[in-house]
C-alpha cells in the first residue's frame, strides 16, 4: 500500500452510510487546536462590537465617521455649452434636496452618512433602504432613508449569481428587501465582488491583543499593583478542605481589591508568603499595547498624529494629516459619493441625467495645488476669470472683463525686447 493509501485510509466501520476517517492529519499542532478553540474567529456581530470594547478601535473608527459626515453635500447639475468645458450649476430646490434635509424623522443625513462609515470600517459595509410610498410623488422616488444593521442581513444571489435581496437572518422567513430598493455601501473584496472587507477584520489580532494588555494591566492593578504569591505552610502541616474555604474567603475580603492596597498581611500557623516574580514578558505587556495600538491605526489609516495629538514637528503633524484626508477619507467619499448618484440621483433625475451630488473639497494639498495652478493659468491668458471661478467651484462674475484672456502674456512682444544684433556680426 502506498504512502497516500495509507495516509487516507478510512474505517470500513462507519456511521450514516459513510465511512469514517482513520488516518493521521498532516502537520497537526494541538495547541493551534485549542487556540482556536478558546480564541476563536470574530464573526460580523463581534466586529462589530468590537468598537464597545476596545479604545483604540473606537477612538479609529470615530475619527473616520466624525469626519465623513461632517463634509456638506450639494447637488448640481451639469450644463454643457458648446466648445466650452462643462459646468456645474448648484441646485437649490427639488425632492431631493428636501429628502436630503430631512432623511429620516429621527435622524439627519450627517447621522446616516456616520452610521454607513461607521458599519464600513467595523464589518466592510453599510446599508441605507430606500423607503416609498404611493402618496408621496406616485410612489416612484423615496421619501426616507433607514439604516440597515449589516450584521442582521445577508445578501441573497438570484440564480445568475447577481444580488436579488436581503435577508433578515434573525428573522427567517421574513419579507426579503429588493436590492435596488437599497444603498450598499462597501470597501472593496477581492473575494467577493458584492461583499465589503472591513478594516476591522485585518486588524483584529492586534485589536484582540491591545484588549487582552488592557484586561492585564486592569487585573494587576486590581490585584493592589503587586504579583500574585505564595502561601507556604511549615513543613509538615496540612489544612483540611473546611480550612482551606475558610482562609481563602479570609485573604480575599481582607487584601483583595484596591482599597486594601499597602495593607500587611497576617499570617497564622506558621504560614510564609512568597511573592512571585514579575516575567520579562509580563514587563512588555505596556510596550506592546503600544505596539498594537499603532498597528490598529495604520490598518485602519488614522495617523498617530491625529490618535493622540502628538507629533515630533508641526510639519509631520499636517502631513500626516493631508496623508489622512487624501488616503483614507477621501477614498470613502468617492464611494458614498458612487452611490448616492446611481442609487438616490437616478431615482428622482432619472439613469442618465445631468445631475450629481458632489462633496466640497477637504484635501489641503489638493486645493493649495489646484488654487496655484487656475492662478498661474489667468495670469497666463490660457483662461479667463470666470472659467477659473467655474473650476474651483464658484459662481459667475458680473465683471465685463472677467470673460477676457488676461493680456499681460499675449501682449508681450518677445521680438522687441530682444536686443539688436551688433552690425559688425556676421549673420549665417
Amino acid at each position: 500500500m502506498g504512502i497516500f493509501s495509507k495516509l487516507f485510509s478510512r474505517n470500513k466501520d462507519s456511521t450514516r452510510g459513510e465511512k469514517a476517517y482513520s488516518g493521521k492529519l498532516p502537520n497537526y499542532n494541538a495547541n493551534y487546536d485549542y487556540y482556536k478553540l478558546a480564541y476563536s474567529d470574530w464573526d460580523a456581530k463581534q466586529l462589530q462590537k468590537s468598537m464597545e470594547d476596545i479604545g483604540i478601535v473606537y477612538r479609529c473608527v470615530r475619527a473616520i465617521a466624525d469626519d465623513a459626515s461632517t463634509i456638506p453635500w450639494k447637488l448640481y447639475r451639469v450644463v454643457q455649452s458648446r466648445n466650452k468645458d462643462p459646468e456645474y450649476k448648484e441646485v437649490f430646490d427639488g425632492q431631493l434636496n428636501l429628502l436630503l434635509q430631512r432623511p429620516n424623522p429621527y435622524a439627519s443625513f450627517s447621522d446616516l452618512i456616520w452610521n454607513v462609515v461607521a458599519n464600513m470600517n467595523l464589518v466592510g459595509e453599510g446599508i441605507l433602504v430606500k423607503r416609498t410610498k404611493a402618496e408621496y410623488l406616485d410612489g416612484k422616488v423615496p421619501f426616507m432613508l433607514e439604516p440597515l444593521n449589516p450584521v442582521r442581513w445577508a445578501l441573497k444571489l438570484n440564480e445568475y449569481n447577481l444580488p436579488e435581496g436581503w435577508v433578515n437572518i434573525m428573522k427567517p422567513g421574513s419579507v426579503m428587501i429588493p436590492y435596488e430598493d437599497t444603498l450598499h455601501f462597501k470597501y472593496n473584496n477581492p473575494a467577493s465582488i458584492y461583499r465589503g472587507l472591513a478594516p476591522m477584520k485585518a486588524a483584529r489580532l492586534a485589536g484582540q491583543n491591545a484588549k487582552f494588555a488592557a484586561e492585564f494591566n486592569r487585573n494587576f492593578y486590581y490585584n493592589s499593583a503587586n504579583p500574585s504569591g505564595a502561601f507556604i505552610l511549615p513543613q509538615g502541616s496540612t489544612l483540611n478542605e473546611s480550612e482551606f474555604k475558610r482562609l481563602q474567603k479570609q485573604i480575599l475580603k481582607t487584601y483583595g481589591g484596591l482599597k486594601n492596597t499597602g495593607i500587611p498581611v497576617i499570617l497564622e500557623n506558621g504560614m510564609d508568603f512568597k511573592k512571585f516574580q514579575m516575567s520579562h514578558q509580563e514587563l512588555q505587556y505596556s510596550e506592546n499595547r503600544i505596539e498594537d495600538n499603532k498597528e490598529v491605526g495604520l490598518v485602519f489609516g488614522v495617523p498617530e498624529a491625529k490618535l493622540y495629538g502628538t507629533s515630533t514637528t508641526y510639519a509631520s503633524a499636517i502631513q500626516a494629516e493631508k496623508d489622512y484626508n487624501k488616503y483614507t477619507l477621501l477614498p470613502i467619499m468617492r464611494q458614498i459619493k458612487q452611490v448616492l448618484d446611481n442609487g438616490l440621483v437616478s431615482d428622482f433625475y432619472g439613469k442618465f441625467s445631468k445631475y450629481s451630488l458632489r462633496y466640497e473639497d477637504f484635501v489641503a494639498e489638493d486645493i493649495q495645488f489646484k488654487t496655484s495652478k487656475v492662478a498661474r493659468f489667468v495670469k497666463s491668458g490660457i483662461i479667463t476669470v470666470n472659467e477659473a471661478r467655474q473650476e474651483m467651484g464658484y459662481p459667475k462674475s458680473t465683471d465685463p472683463n472677467a470673460d477676457v484672456l488676461q493680456m499681460s502674456y499675449l501682449d508681450t512682444d518677445f521680438d522687441a525686447s530682444q536686443e539688436a544684433p551688433d552690425e559688425n556680426t556676421t549673420q549665417m
